[in-house]
């Protein structure tokens, strides 16, 4: 299904016309804006209606009435954009522009390519991917999902991100990440580390795997304690075998993964500063392949779960939004 279809069929929405009212109530359905709005003046509830001159084309108005001290009330016709108290506000894109962009993001299409098919400045379209990996970022921050329990599996293990292969190209930095992935689920955890010695690893490990879970490890000397902190660990030996001829441990689970996560990460001008958000985009990912979810439809979800109004970030986005002609 190509993105018109899925837009036009799945959406409802004919990305070919211009259907403002309808995009607008697209997005309250998926709580992207808010259904109801107050009016700031009379505290009545506003209404939708239409207006020529706007983007949009539809704002909130107000069909209240203001009372004056000894006079006769008056009508309020207050009105507020219809992107106010959302992702949208402080923006000069049209609504359909900003989805099509969230469409292109979640499908990992480099900014490159978004700016050229929608004719918006590649600058403006690096904001928004930089907001939206912050929206990612809290949302896992803010909702933990700990993986393996009892009579689970969970392969651990460390890997470098953005190193030169063979010592060739620039040079590039490093950051080491830890993980882990559970075997019966496929649900993954990422942390960025700057060290990886037992202080920083086994809080990590205590935070992100359930107790009693059985954990494979490389012989990294910092996991030597697991089997004090409630665990059952095993390992493999890497110098000698990848699968461990006695009790048939292996991490070639995790290492999958690294790979996985390393080609996902060609798309970006690798910056070791949004390495955690980076993680964080993979693991939604991740997550929406595991439950079998749109990821679109997942990630407009944790917008407007997590989303709240922030100036900062708006005027953010907003500073370049002129089309690169």
């Amino acid at each position: 299904m190509n993105i018109f279809d899925f837009f036009n069929h799945v959406c409802g929405i004919d990305m070919s016309t211009p259907q403002n009212k309808k995009v607008v109530e697209f997005c309250q359905n998926l709580g992207l804006i808010p259904k109801e709005m107050l009016c700031p003046k009379c505290l009545s509830l506003m209404n939708l209606g239409e207006s020529t001159s706007l983007l949009d084309e539809v704002v909130w108005r107000c069909s209240g009435s203001i009372k004056l001290h000894k006079k006769k009330a008056r009508n309020c016709n207050h009105t507020e954009s219809i992107r106010k108290n959302s992702i949208f506000a402080g923006s000069k894109l049209p609504i359909v522009k900003i989805l099509l962009i969230i469409y292109f993001w979640v499908d990992n299409l480099e900014n490159q390519k978004i700016s050229k098919y929608l004719n918006v400045s590649e600058n403006t379209v690096g904001r928004w991917s930089l907001a939206f990996r912050e929206i990612v970022f809290d949302y896992f921050l803010s909702n933990p999902e700990p993986i393996g329990g009892v009579g689970s599996i969970v392969e651990i293990d460390e890997s470098k991100i953005g190193r030169r292969k063979y010592h060739r190209g620039h040079h590039v930095e490093g950051q080491w990440v830890f993980g882990g992935i559970d075997r019966q689920t496929g649900k993954v955890f990422l942390v960025p580390v700057e060290k990886r010695d037992q202080e920083t690893l086994i809080p990590l490990i205590k935070s992100w795997i359930l107790p009693h879970s059985t954990i494979i490890s490389d012989c990294w000397k910092a996991y030597n304690v697991l089997s004090q902190e409630g665990y059952e660990h095993l390992t493999v030996n890497h110098s000698l075998h990848f699968k461990d001829p006695a009790s048939g441990a292996h991490t070639n689970t995790i290492e999958s993964s690294w790979r996985h996560l390393k080609n996902s990460l060609l798309v970006y001008s690798f910056n070791k500063n949004y390495i955690a958000e980076y993680l964080a985009k993979f693991m939604f990912l991740k997550k929406c392949k595991i439950n079998n979810e749109n990821e679109f439809f997942a990630f407009c979800n944790i917008i407007a779960k997590t989303f709240t109004p922030n100036e900062n970030l708006v005027n953010d986005i907003s500073e370049d939004e002129n089309s690169s002609d």
